[in-house]
């Protein structure tokens, strides 16, 4: 049972009992990117640099997002919070050459703050794993609700 929900056009979010911040994205399009990083101003408002926030990005229903508007919203955030706290994040992917090819365009980002790893739908249960193996510590929840 979700600690807490919002449901977005586009992406729902849910706050899960372990503390992982879940992302399903519903829809490739810009709505859910905005979505997104909405959420993502919010928790960067909540938590402080020395904190690290697992985030479970589910893109099994939406496909790939749209690269392009994704990496500028992105950028933007990153330049608006050079002090924020830390990300680790996993992406739960469909198999496709997009996917492929997104994968290996991540590694040419160099994001400080953010540690990124890719997982085929059928190995969520291991993404999941892996998000909380490098974390050990209280998580840190949305205490204000997104209106």
């Amino acid at each position: 049972m979700p600690a807490k929900e919002l449901s977005f056009p586009d992406m729902d979010y849910q706050l899960l009992d372990n503390g992982i911040h879940l992302h399903i994205f519903k829809k490739s399009t810009r709505a859910a990117i905005d979505s997104w990083i909405s959420m993502a101003e919010t928790l960067i408002n909540e938590t402080t640099p020395n904190d690290t926030v697992c985030v479970l990005y589910d893109l099994s229903a939406s496909g790939m997002l749209p690269l392009s508007y994704g990496t500028q919203r992105l950028s933007e955030l990153t330049k608006k919070y050079p002090k924020r706290s830390k990300t680790r994040g996993a992406f739960v992917i469909p198999p496709s050459f997009l996917s492929s090819l997104i994968v290996a365009f991540s590694r040419l980002l160099h994001l400080d703050r953010e540690e990124m790893r890719f997982f085929p739908i059928a190995r969520r249960d291991e993404a999941v794993a892996w998000l909380l193996e490098g974390v050990r510590q209280a998580p840190a929840p949305i205490a204000k609700e997104m209106q």
